[in-house]
């Protein structure tokens, strides 16, 4: 009786490791999905405060929404991402030359699956150029929608970016 016993169960901790290990790959590749969605998620933040930026200077020069949005346009797309939505104004204080945009960009997400799948991060940021103009110096404030977090640039006059 020992020996049939022992014989129906002849191979079968090669089954449970095979099973652990199959376990093992999957969860490795959900945490390589994970880590592209957060490492895309922070592309496209970092892609809507530059597209923010450069919108946001180009209507304090005085450009319409369209160069603006333009130029907003072409940062994002020297880091890989595209621009879903952008508003840029230019506001006038006392003289002083000041502009706001509002950019939305989006970094595609490589992840496994089926050829043709796609996902997409977005990030989302607010820029304003405010100060006496890109001439003499001035500030921006880059404000991610998202996070809430402020960051301060120096906008520096001379160089055409």
């Amino acid at each position: 009786m020992r020996g049939e016993r022992r014989a129906r169960e002849r191979g079968s901790a090669t089954l449970y490791a095979v099973a652990l290990g199959m376990v093992l790959v999957l969860a490795g590749a959900a945490e390589l999905g994970v880590s592209a969605a957060v490492i895309a998620r922070h592309r496209a933040d970092a892609a809507a405060d530059l597209a923010a930026l450069a919108a946001a200077d180009r209507a304090a020069l005085g450009a319409g929404r369209g160069a603006a949005c333009g130029a907003a346009e072409r940062v994002a797309e020297t880091d890989g991402a595209r621009v879903a939505r952008c508003a840029a104004a230019p506001r006038g204080r006392d003289g002083a030359v000041a502009a706001e945009a509002e950019v939305e960009a989006v970094v595609p997400v490589r992840v496994p699956g089926p050829p043709g799948a796609a996902l997409g991060a977005r990030g989302r940021a607010r820029a304003a150029v405010t100060g006496l103009g890109r001439d003499l110096g001035g500030s921006a404030v880059v404000g991610g929608l998202g996070t809430g977090v402020r960051r301060v640039a120096e906008v520096v006059g001379g160089a055409d970016r």
